[in-house]
Formats: structure tokens, C-alpha cells, sequence
């Protein structure tokens, strides 16, 4: 599942972020099925639930920080970045 998190560039300037479901499996279900449960609130199997919805949490704390990470990467690498 480490491999999951992934990236397209679709120009010199813009990339897309997500996960490819097609390297994750948990348990005998498929990625897009583990992908599914979690945004519904589950973990691995329908017994475990949490409060919150994994992609609704993980898009708000994207668009709150991913922005301000890049930015610092970038300057990292000596990018001048507005």
C-alpha cells in the first residue's frame, strides 16, 4: 500500500495527486473496495468504524496545507515561489 499514494504530471506546471488503488489490496478486497469502505468511514472490514470519513478529512487537510508544503519545497530547492 506504501506504493498507493501516487502522481500524474499533466503539464510542465500542474500536477495530479491520488492513489492508485490498483497497488492496494487489504485482506482479500480490492484497492477501490478499501478505497470505498474508508470513505464511508470504515477500516478494513465493516466491524471497524470511525467518526469522520477518510477522503472528505483528507481533502479539507490537503487543501489546508498540501499549498503551503509545496511551496516550502520548492524553496527548499531554490525556487522562487509567490
Amino acid at each position: 500500500m506504501q506504493d498507493a499514494p501516487t502522481y500524474e504530471m499533466l503539464s510542465k506546471n500542474m500536477a495530479k495527486i491520488f492513489l492508485d488503488t490498483d497497488t492496494m489490496s487489504y485482506r482479500d478486497i480490492s484497492g477501490e473496495d478499501v478505497a470505498n469502505m474508508a470513505s464511508l468511514g470504515f477500516h478494513g472490514n465493516i466491524d471497524i468504524f470511525r467518526q469522520g470519513f477518510y477522503w472528505t478529512d483528507f481533502i479539507t487537510w490537503a487543501n489546508n496545507n498540501v499549498p503551503s508544503l509545496l511551496k516550502k519545497e520548492l524553496i527548499k530547492q531554490g525556487l522562487t515561489v509567490k
